[in-house]
């Protein structure tokens, strides 16, 4: 399903530039990755990480029929993860489901997501067992400005674990935002990026 760039984004992705640009892709030690997509549109890729010592792998593919999409991936780990998205099962709606064995019961997910003109809407289910982890989110908006939080309830031990409200505004060249942890920790967290293009490089 093609993003609509009139829609607010989903509250996780408040401030996802400024806090990729900050966090992601910084690894301990050396990383290798390497994709090709072939002619009928599969995606093959595979990485190797090595850090103190240890290697790990991963090869993965990716490929789409109709409204699927399906991802495999499996590591040096014996780890072996499934990942089928569902596009549109009505206007705005998705099904995302993961399963990753041997680990099934903990690290299997499903996710609802929903997108509408003003509003959008996640439910994620983590683990396939009877006390699974249990996170909702809504972030009511536009494009440029957005405001929501998430709640994460664990229903092993019956309590709210985590429960964050944040603001997000974005118009190029700036993208700011205001993240609030209202569980134990109580944190405020503040980015702020501007894009800017330099002629001639």
């Amino acid at each position: 399903m093609a993003t609509d760039s009139n829609k607010p984004v989903l509250f996780r992705d408040i401030g996802k530039k400024a806090k990729d640009l900050l966090q992601k892709g910084f690894t301990k030690g050396h990383m290798l990755f390497l994709s090709h997509i072939t002619s009928t549109g599969v995606t093959v890729s595979t990485s190797s990480i090595m850090s103190e010592g240890l290697m790990i792998g991963t090869v993965g593919s990716s490929f789409q029929a109709g409204r699927v999409k399906s991802d495999l991936s499996f590591s040096t780990l014996n780890q072996f993860t499934a990942e089928t998205t569902y596009e549109d099962l009505v206007p705005g709606l998705k099904l995302c489901l993961s399963t990753t064995r041997p680990d099934a019961k903990s690290l299997g997910k499903a996710e609802l997501i929903y997108q509408h003109d003003l509003a959008a809407f996640t439910s994620l289910m983590k683990g396939f067992n009877s006390t699974p982890t249990l996170e909702c989110s809504a972030n009511l908006g536009s494009a440029k400005f957005s405001a929501g939080g998430s709640l994460s309830y664990n229903s092993a031990n019956n309590l709210l674990v985590n429960t964050v409200a944040g603001l997000g505004y974005t118009a190029s060249p700036f993208s700011l935002a205001l993240l609030c942890d209202l569980s134990a920790g109580k944190t405020v967290n503040a980015y702020c990026l501007h894009e800017s293009l330099i002629a001639g490089l």
